[in-house]
C-alpha cells in the first residue's frame, strides 16, 4: 500500500470491493484487537467507511470493538466402544462356470 488505499491516494474499484467483501468480518469478528495489530489495514478501513460515497450506499459502518462468539460449538466426539471382532462370514462357493451350448 504506497497511500492511504490499496492503489495509491484515489479510491478505485479494487478498495470497493474489498471492502464491501470484508465488511461484515469488520462488523462482526475482526475486533479492536485484531485490528491494532493491522494498522494499514485499519487506516484503510476508517478511510472507507469515512467516504461520503459509502456512507450513502451502506450507511454507517460501524466496525465492532468485540468479536462475536460462536452462536453454537461442535460437540466433542464421543468416543466409541471397541466392538468385537466382526465374525468373517462364510464364503460361498462359486457358481459352476456356464457352459456354451454349440449348436442348439
Amino acid at each position: 500500500m504506497g497511500g492511504k488505499f490499496l492503489c495509491g491516494n484515489n479510491m478505485t474499484l479494487a478498495d470497493i470491493f474489498c471492502f464491501v467483501w470484508l465488511m461484515p468480518c469488520f462488523q462482526t469478528v475482526l475486533d479492536a484487537g485484531f485490528r491494532k495489530g493491522q494498522k494499514k489495514m485499519n487506516v484503510w478501513a476508517e478511510a472507507m467507511c469515512a467516504n461520503d460515497q459509502v456512507k450513502k450506499i451502506f450507511g454507517n459502518v460501524q466496525m465492532c470493538a468485540k468479536a462475536l462468539k460462536p452462536a453454537c460449538q461442535a460437540a466433542a466426539p464421543k468416543k466409541e466402544k471397541k466392538a468385537d471382532k466382526p465374525k468373517e462370514e462364510k464364503k460361498e462357493k462359486p457358481a459352476a462356470p456356464v457352459k456354451k451350448l454349440d449348436n442348439v
